[in-house]
């Protein structure tokens, strides 16, 4: 993960959940359902909760967490738990299906997989732009390393190959029972 990530990260970890009018004027049906859409924990409501405490604005937690079920209804399904996982977007343990765990953990190791081989690629082309003013030594550890990088590649995309090919063969076996 890079600095800018890192940052973005700290700067909207560290905002208020809602501001003044959202806590105000909010639908706590549409926060709700929009919470539990995204997947959202419910601890996100002790944020809204200390957030709009500060403009004296009491949450209607009934409503929250009704609607926030109905979202988490739409989030927890095994579609979207593969989509969720691939994306690498966080996931918080909000979902009972045992679909979509099973469809998260499948796309995460997708995700983690092409991760790591991007990661080693950008370690590759950054070898590279080093060899040409390298020393002979350094040009010697540099060639090294992109050709074990190179057979990490290679063994990732092996993997995700296999899961692919697993998934496609799950497709057209859940197609030949609709026939």
């Amino acid at each position: 993960m890079n600095y800018i990530s890192l940052f973005l990260i700290f700067i909207f970890s560290s905002c208020a959940s809602l501001n003044e009018d959202q806590c105000k004027n909010g639908n706590w049906d549409i926060i709700g359902q929009r919470d539990g859409a995204n997947g959202q924990p419910l601890s996100v409501l002790e944020e809204h909760q200390k957030a709009c405490s500060e403009y004296e604005v009491k949450i209607n937690v009934a409503a929250y967490k009704k609607s926030r079920k109905r979202g988490l209804n739409q989030y927890c399904t095994g579609e979207n738990g593969f989509e969720v996982g691939q994306s690498g977007r966080a996931y918080h343990n909000v979902c009972k299906s045992k679909k979509f765990k099973k469809n998260y953990k499948i796309g995460r190791k997708i995700y983690v997989l092409e991760k790591e081989i991007e990661d080693l690629e950008e370690d590759n082309d950054d070898y590279e732009s080093k060899i040409d003013t390298a020393s002979a030594t350094e040009k010697s550890y540099y060639r090294s390393k992109i050709r074990k990088n190179k057979k990490k590649i290679r063994k990732a995309e092996s993997k995700l190959l296999i899961i692919k090919v697993s998934i496609a063969k799950s497709a057209v076996d859940f197609v030949d029972l609709l026939d």
